[in-house]
């Protein structure tokens, strides 16, 4: 139980950095943005939270972003 919280706090830490690290740009759409964090690690619920929408709107358009994916295939 220990190294499960202590492997998803590292996580998050090396989350962080990369986003200090590697801002986004003010400009950037919300889907941008939205992609991005995910990338980072970031769940939708934090992305939410980041962005100040909620998690249902977060998880829609990061179907919506998996799709047009699937698309371009």
């Amino acid at each position: 139980m220990e190294n499960k919280l202590i492997k998803q706090l590292i996580q998050r830490l090396d989350a962080s950095l990369s986003l200090q690290m590697n801002p986004i740009n003010e400009n950037a759409t919300d889907q941008e943005k939205i992609k991005r964090l995910n990338a980072f690690g970031f769940t939708p619920a934090e992305i939410a939270s980041i962005l100040d929408s909620t998690s249902d709107k977060i998880s829609k358009q990061l179907y919506v972003i998996k799709n047009k994916k699937k698309e371009k295939k």
